[in-house]
């Protein structure tokens, strides 16, 4: 039985710390991506969604409490730990008052990580627009399943993984590439290729499931999740 491991975002511009927490997550089995600056942490933010968020609080293009506070005016929901060498008690009181769920001080053990992390997870999860509506279909993000009118539309865990990412950024062109770090991260050991394989299994499934749904390929640019208007 296929079993849904959670999925971390790490954002820490220290390489050293971050591949350590990167790989800490990974031989637990979480799905982990890593990216160093707000910029590009909001870019995975746009386009995924997460259980844990590990932050660092001063990153190259801002401070990393800053972009939470902004990320929880607009809606963000994700648990969060702060990592950082500031351990004052009013410096607490701010990562806290910006959205953080928990705090973490630099350098900590293993042990306080592993409790910190068991924690959070351990709360029920809050989960905003749980289904996406996409032309006549439905994508359910909590049970991972595609739903058509005359039933689901069997997708495995990975093709799910392709087809949600797509949902979420209707219209817009991806190249295979950019599906595979966004649908998987940067720990996925799976290929371009492949990515393109499982597009065209999607395909032919959507094609037995829905009339309004496809996948459209833009020769030498990449795919994009396209629905049919009421009109056509």
């Amino acid at each position: 039985m296929w079993v849904l491991m959670p999925k971390v975002l790490i954002v820490e511009d220290d390489k050293f710390q971050n591949q350590t927490l990167a790989s800490w997550f990974s031989k637990r089995g979480y799905s982990v991506d890593q990216c160093y600056n707000c910029a590009d942490a909001q870019t995975f933010l746009r386009v995924s969604t997460y259980d844990l968020i590990m932050l660092d609080w001063e990153l190259p293009d801002g401070e990393g409490v800053k972009m939470l506070n902004e990320q929880r005016h607009k809606g963000l929901v994700t648990p969060v730990i702060i990592l950082t060498g500031k351990s004052t008690i009013d410096d607490k009181e701010i990562g806290f008052d910006c959205g953080a769920d928990d705090y973490l001080t630099k350098p900590f053990q293993e042990r306080e990580l592993d409790a910190r992390v068991k924690a959070i997870l351990r709360r029920p999860p809050t989960y905003v627009d749980s289904e996406i509506k996409v032309g006549d279909l439905i994508v359910c993000q909590t049970e991972r399943v595609v739903r058509a009118k005359d039933g689901t539309v069997a997708l495995t865990p990975k093709e799910f993984e392709v087809f949600l990412f797509l949902s979420r950024n209707l219209g817009t062109v991806f190249s295979p590439e950019a599906i595979l770090m966004r649908a998987w991260g940067t720990d996925s050991e799976t290929t371009s290729d492949n990515i393109r394989k499982y597009i065209q299994r999607i395909r032919t499934k959507l094609q037995d499931g829905s009339r309004a749904v496809s996948i459209v390929n833009h020769h030498g640019l990449g795919y994009s999740l396209h629905v049919e208007s009421e009109e056509s």
